[in-house]
């Protein structure tokens, strides 16, 4: 069952050699079970597959409709955070495993109309520093009028470049997404970067 310690080996060694059978296996999980145990999750992630990637939506989807039951205050936090654990990453290996095909599963996550699934991808994204999906993070947390991106914590600065910085300024006029982008900008900007700051 889900959650056995001989479980958790069987799965992390499918994820590690790439089995695409892992994928149907997880589904008939999520089937079962109503939702993904983190290392679960965790190796649909490091399968980095499109099916793998299709999965942790449906994963995702399936938490954050419990979550949406759940109004987020003080006396609820205990039982959320149950709910999020399960799909939140906190290792540092999550920063090496989003792929290309997994990307855009987490862009139409977050650019749902489902809060609370917009900000899990969102906080992945964050954690990983995915640097492709960024900055639909900050336009997605002012659409949602939320403030993911209030503090980068988890390295996104670092890994945004002058360049890019600026061409995601260049992308928009709309001052809530301009204030996250400000939370955004490069550890060590140019000339073009201070001039729009100043």
């Amino acid at each position: 069952p889900s959650g056995d310690p001989a479980h958790v080996r069987a799965v992390y060694v499918l994820a590690c050699l790439g089995d695409q059978c892992l994928v149907e296996h997880l589904e008939n999980r999520l089937d079962a079970n109503g939702l993904l145990h983190n290392y679960e999750n965790h190796a649909l992630i490091a399968l980095g597959t499109d099916a793998a990637g299709s999965l942790f939506s449906q994963s995702v989807i399936a938490v954050s409709e419990r979550l949406a039951r759940l109004p987020n205050d003080g006396p609820n936090n205990k039982s959320r955070h149950e709910l999020i654990w399960p799909i939140q990453f906190t290792k540092p290996d999550i920063r090496y495993l989003i792929t290309p095909a997994f990307e855009p599963h987490l862009l139409r996550l977050i650019e749902s109309d489902n809060p609370e699934a917009s900000w899990i991808a969102s906080d992945l994204v964050r954690r990983s520093t995915a640097v492709p999906l960024v900055y639909h993070v900050a336009t997605a947390s002012a659409r949602h009028n939320c403030w993911w991106d209030d503090h980068p914590i988890f390295g996104e600065r670092s890994v945004v470049m002058p360049d890019l910085w600026l061409d995601w300024w260049r992308k928009t006029t709309d001052p809530a997404v301009q204030k996250r982008l400000l939370r955004l900008t490069p550890l060590y900007p140019s000339l073009g970067v201070e001039r729009v700051l100043l």
